[in-house]
């Protein structure tokens, strides 16, 4: 098992990110794909030429990226299915000059809307793809990159994919694969279930905690070690951490490293104060 850091955990700046992951000691990250750093805009040109030059800087430091991360929406972009559709292809691309094996997608990314998706929960129609989203999916193929969607709901009283059934038909339904942010699922409805309907579609998995409305907090409750089990049964071959405390980020490493049975993990390799993230920048980064 790899044990990974999300970059928009370290900072909104990818370059500085890499920078701090290395000095936690961390070997493997997932790339947070930024807009500002993307530059899907006005002119709909993304600057893919950044993540070639941020591939090599990855490279140099001998970090593995595990995966890479679709960019949060922003209104416009949520506004129109062609700008969605573009932008995912972009992240496509540029999550392949990174080397990175797959792409994380939430619902929002690909699917038309939520009244939709909700529907086609219910009344079993056909999948509410963008349009553009199957030459998207054959783009990925063609790059031997996986597109893997992630446990989402996006307000209370909805479900969307965060439930074990709802995300396994998504995964039949469109050939894809999934990303358990294992928290968020573990009562949807227990992680068990998870494991039953899609152990060998799960491929990477989110961790983090929530505590008291506060999200992303350091994995280090006891769950973690009756969860972790249960989870050896899936097909991820890394874990991802998400938060954004260094402090926390460092034991929550030595950790989950101790209930995957790995051998004791090297420590941080710098200055680590000063720079943690606040709340509001982690969600801006991870929605």
């Amino acid at each position: 098992m790899e044990i990974a850091v999300s970059t928009g955990s370290l900072s909104l700046n990818t370059f500085e990110a890499i920078e701090r992951a290395a000095a936690l000691g961390f070997n493997a990250i997932q790339v947070n794909l930024q807009q500002a750093e993307l530059r899907y805009d006005w002119n709909r040109k993304p600057d893919l030429a950044f993540y070639q030059r941020l591939g090599e800087a990855i490279r140099d430091r001998n970090l593995t990226v595990v995966s890479a991360h679709h960019p949060i929406l922003n209104g416009a972009q949520a506004f129109s299915q062609r700008a969605r559709a573009e932008l995912l292809q972009a992240a496509i691309r540029a999550a392949a000059s990174l080397g990175a094996p797959m792409l994380v997608v939430h619902p929002a990314d690909i699917f038309t809307n939520a009244e939709d998706l909700e529907a086609y929960f219910l009344e079993h129609n056909a999948p509410p793809v963008i349009a553009g989203f199957d030459e998207a999916w054959a783009q990925s193929a063609n790059r031997k990159l996986r597109l893997a969607v992630e446990n989402v709901n996006y307000w209370r009283g909805t479900i969307m994919t965060n439930h074990a059934e709802h995300l396994a038909r998504v995964t039949e339904d469109l050939a894809v694969y999934a990303v358990l942010d294992v928290w968020r699922g573990a009562d949807k409805p227990n992680i068990q279930k998870w494991v039953e309907r899609l152990s060998q579609r799960i491929l990477l998995l989110h961790m983090h905690e929530a505590v008291d409305g506060r999200e992303h907090l350091p994995p280090l409750s006891e769950k973690w070690a009756e969860w972790v089990p249960l989870l050896r049964a899936t097909a991820a071959q890394a874990c991802v951490i998400e938060a954004f405390d260094p402090d926390g980020l460092g034991r929550a490493r030595q950790y989950l490293a101790s209930l995957w049975g790995m051998a004791d993990l090297p420590g941080p390799q710098g200055e680590l104060a000063g720079w943690n993230l606040t709340e509001a920048d982690l969600a801006s980064s991870e929605r």
